[in-house]
Order: structure tokens, then C-alpha cells, then sequence
């Protein structure tokens, strides 16, 4: 027998971490999807720290900055594809920790409200606004998926080095 078989005790302990970060960061994203809905859209903009940020309510049928804005259905699609690519990979026991497994659960439980949001309402809901640079209105979602993603490749790159283990 191999040592190497998957057990559900297994897939359980690798699943854990990551399926927490990411329900505690949908939870979150929704959360805040709920107010700038509920408060924020009646009123467009609010709360201004001029120069450098405020909350503008923003309906997004497309990506950054408006990309493929016809395309939202395709978006689904892709984010779908991309985070069952992401769940394969923790599950076949890529990421070599439970640093790794938290932060990739934070970068899946960010498309997948983001999934979720063009599936229910066929938009992404976006509010915050950086005002010191020209940048694309973003939600907590997508603070999540672009912040874990650069902190999992310094990770793995400069930390855990584990995607130069030869014995993987």
C-alpha cells in the first residue's frame, strides 16, 4: 500500500484551514456587500478622506476597471473553472503548510464571493475608492484575492520555499 493514499482523515486536516479562511472571508465580503447595499447606494459616495479614499458605490458587470463588462457570465465561468483548479491543488496537498492553506483560503473565499454576487445579482458590488492614484473602485473581495496572492508567492517563494522542493 502506498503512504502516500488519501484518507478522509487526510483530506479533512488539509481541508480545514481552508475551507475556515475562506467562509470567514466570504462572510466577511458579503457582510460588507449587505451595507454598502443597504446604506451606501441610496447615497453614492460617503465617507471622504479627501485626497486619499472614500466609499462610492459602484455596480461592476465586468472586471478591473471595467473590462469585459458584456462578459459577466463568462467571468462566472472562469472564476468557477479557477477556483476548482485551486481546490484541486489543496487538496493534492500543494501547499506545503497551514500558512499556506489559510492564505489560499482567503484568496478563494474572495472569488467566490465575487462568484457568488455575479451568479445572485449578475453584478460585483465595489465601494472603496482610492483617490490619490487612478484605480479601480474594489470591494473587500478583491482586497482579499490581490493582497493573499502576492503574500502566498513571497510565501512560497522567499518563506516556505517549498516549490523548489525536489521531492515534491
Amino acid at each position: 500500500m502506498s503512504r502516500n493514499r488519501l484518507t478522509a482523515k487526510t483530506v479533512f486536516r488539509r481541508l480545514l484551514p481552508f475551507l475556515i479562511a475562506a467562509a470567514g472571508v466570504t462572510a466577511l465580503a458579503q457582510a460588507a456587500r449587505f451595507f454598502a447595499v443597504k446604506y451606501l447606494a441610496p447615497v453614492g459616495t460617503a465617507w471622504t478622506v479627501p485626497g486619499f479614499a472614500e466609499l462610492s458605490y459602484c455596480e461592476n458587470t465586468g472586471a478591473s476597471f471595467g473590462m469585459f463588462s458584456d462578459s459577466t457570465a463568462a467571468l462566472t465561468v472562469v472564476t468557477a473553472l479557477l477556483l476548482l483548479f485551486l481546490l484541486c491543488l489543496v487538496l493534492f496537498g500543494f501547499f506545503a503548510n497551514v500558512r499556506q492553506l489559510v492564505v489560499v483560503g482567503m484568496i478563494f473565499g474572495g472569488g467566490f464571493s465575487n462568484m457568488l454576487e455575479r451568479i445572485v445579482s449578475g453584478h460585483v458590488v465595489d465601494y472603496f475608492k482610492a483617490l490619490f492614484i487612478d484605480f479601480a473602485v474594489f470591494n473587500v473581495a478583491d482586497s482579499f484575492i490581490t493582497v493573499c496572492s502576492i503574500l502566498l508567492v513571497v510565501m512560497m517563494l522567499f518563506i516556505d520555499k517549498n516549490i523548489f522542493d525536489k521531492k515534491k
